[in-house]
């Protein structure tokens, strides 16, 4: 009883603290310019007027109609059909419900996203409806938090930087260090009955022609993998590689 009391503590706890991150405008004017929305219809759905995301796209030629509710978007489904792309720093404990939405009105977006373990993915990651979604940049602080906090920059649209399907030597001047042998890379755990193998800066990653799940840190997922999942990785790889999680991936060319 006392153990389920401090696990419901620390859940409300962390529910409270996770859904009061303000993204700052100094992060906002880094990443946004990233795309062209001046022609795009941005939904930010969790903003009121004072939120950095809205007074970034009221500037002239910033998009071409802003949309934005400072209540739940959940009572505005309505919204998400008129919008082409949704852009915002979402509630973290709604997180699951807005992707849901965005799966159902298949719709473009921006988002900063926790770093989930497995058991919080949305259903529409396992379905793999959005092959593109990918990580561009890490978010390490916000406007009302002092310590680093575990989030990124994600979408399943391409930036100037981060063209979908460039490679990494295309975008970055040089190639992937390719490992000589991946199927001697330690498996870290399983995708369903694939074999999750680890790979990272010293080892190197796996062939072009490599067809299965691997796993790399977030900030490493570049636009030649296509996401798959994210994965908690257990203890002892937890305690040896100082992450929590990492992004599971496959080569875009591969099926």
């Amino acid at each position: 009883m006392a153990a389920n009391k401090l696990l419901d503590r620390w859940n409300r706890g962390k529910k409270k603290l996770s859904d009061e991150f303000y993204t700052r405008r100094e992060d906002i004017d880094a990443m946004l310019p990233e795309w062209d929305l001046s022609g795009k219809v941005v939904y930010c759905p969790a903003d009121s007027e004072e939120s950095e995301f809205v007074k970034y796209f009221q500037q002239s030629g910033k998009c071409k109609e802003l949309i934005y509710t400072s209540d739940d978007f959940r009572t505005h489904e309505d919204l998400f059909e008129r919008c082409d792309i949704v852009v915002t720093n979402p509630p973290f404990s709604l997180i699951r419900c807005l992707m849901r939405l965005l799966s159902k009105y298949k719709k473009d977006f921006i988002l900063i996203q926790t770093v989930l373990p497995t058991r919080a993915i949305p259903s529409f990651w396992e379905k793999k409806l959005y092959d593109d979604y990918f990580y561009f940049k890490k978010v390490n602080r916000f406007s009302n938090v002092d310590k680093k906090v575990c989030c990124n920059w994600a979408s399943n649209i391409g930036s100037k930087k981060h063209p979908i399907g460039y490679s990494f030597k295309e975008l970055y001047g040089r190639d992937i260090p390719i490992c000589r042998e991946p199927e001697k890379q330690p498996i870290v755990g399983y995708y369903g009955d694939i074999p999750i193998r680890k790979f990272g800066k010293r080892s190197g990653f796996p062939p072009k022609d490599f067809d299965g799940v691997f796993s790399l840190t977030a900030e490493n997922c570049f636009s030649d993998f296509k996401v798959v999942s994210i994965y908690d990785l257990p203890f002892p790889y937890k305690r040896i590689l100082g992450i929590m999680q990492d992004v599971l991936v496959k080569w875009r060319n591969t099926k």
